[in-house]
């Protein structure tokens, strides 16, 4: 009888107990929520920063023109605008910070500014652009609003987002890329200085170095170690190289005139439209007449306009000057010389 009398007692102290531990797990419980919730949303917006920055980094560094001398004007006003097409939470985008000058290939930065002596890209640098956009008070819409977090006493976050894009001279290749023939790095001492052809109108001739001086000389090659034909030569000018291919790889000299490849390269030359835009790969070698891997030292563009065999065996054209190679990065090293060819806008973090 006198257990059954206390326990109603006992029962109201229980209930005041789980009243009293209610409260403070209920604040918890809505803080958890509102974690959840609005770093959700934080993240959505940082994203969209993001995606922002991303796409205005690489319209700028796009618009560079020239390695050499990058239009900077044109580059930092074409991320403006490209800053303009983004939009955060349905709301237009106004303003970013750009910064234009010459990011390190470490990617380790500072950028250093594009107007600061010399005002060259130097070993290890690459121009580039690096945009950040914030959403902050008078800043695009002012900072992003929170739904849960005001019961904590949070009501706004700032939130930003960065970019870098950068422009390279290729230092990798992929499939499909390069044209199977190497050129000399010598013929560019004769041909090429600052960044651009010596003389912009004149004609050159590369021919094999049976025939020309090696310095003067291109060589037919198969681009990998392993299928060493004057037949997968010429197959390669249809389909296209099928390795990947860094600076410093091996690509393998042919042997040999190969004069059916020039008649070859004339129908592709006339189909399309006479020129035809390769990338080629670039060797240093003291004797291109003799089979064997040598390795590639960068990767340059040229402009073919005839190919003669017969009596003549060789590819006229002109070297380019600023030719965005598709299909190719800067590569683990960074990219090798400049011989007019250049990645196209990349990004860099």
């Amino acid at each position: 009888m006198g257990w059954r009398q206390c326990r109603p007692s006992l029962n109201r102290q229980q209930r005041g107990a789980v009243a009293i531990m209610a409260a403070p797990l209920m604040i918890m419980m809505v803080g958890i929520t509102a974690l959840a919730v609005d770093i959700g949303r934080i993240m959505v917006v940082r994203n969209e920063l993001q995606n922002a920055a991303d796409a205005a980094a690489l319209a700028g560094a796009a618009r560079f023109g020239s390695y050499i001398q990058p239009d900077w004007s044109a580059a930092t006003a074409a991320a403006q605008v490209a800053i303009t097409r983004s939009r955060s939470e349905r709301t237009a985008l106004t303003s970013g910070t750009i910064e234009a000058g010459f990011w390190p290939v470490t990617g380790a930065g500072p950028m250093r500014p594009y107007n600061s002596a010399p005002t060259v890209a130097l070993p290890g640098e690459n121009p580039a652009v690096r945009v950040t956009i914030t959403r902050a008070d008078g800043v695009n819409g002012g900072p992003m609003q929170l739904f849960f977090a005001p019961i904590l006493g949070v009501f706004a976050q700032n939130v930003s987002a960065s970019a870098v894009s950068v422009v390279s001279t290729p230092g990798f290749a992929s499939e499909g890329t390069l044209f199977p023939m190497v050129l000399n790095k010598c013929m560019f001492d004769q041909f090429w200085a600052n960044g651009a052809p010596l003389d912009s109108n004149q004609k050159i001739r590369i021919g094999s170095a049976y025939h020309y001086d090696n310095c003067s000389a291109g060589q037919w090659t198969s681009l990998d170690l392993f299928s060493q034909s004057a037949r997968v030569a010429k197959s390669l000018l249809v389909d296209g190289n099928h390795a990947e291919l860094n600076i410093l790889d091996d690509t393998f000299i042919q042997s040999g005139t190969e004069t059916s490849i020039y008649a070859a390269v004339q129908q592709l030359v006339d189909a399309h439209g006479g020129q035809l835009d390769v990338l080629m790969p670039v060797v240093d070698s003291a004797d291109l007449s003799h089979s064997g891997p040598v390795p590639i030292v960068a990767f340059a563009p040229f402009r073919i306009t005839a190919a003669v065999g017969g009596s003549g065996k060789y590819i006229e054209g002109s070297f380019i000057p600023n030719f965005k190679a598709q299909g190719t990065s800067g590569g683990q090293g960074g990219g090798g010389a400049f011989f007019g060819a250049t990645t196209p806008a990349i990004l860099a973090k």
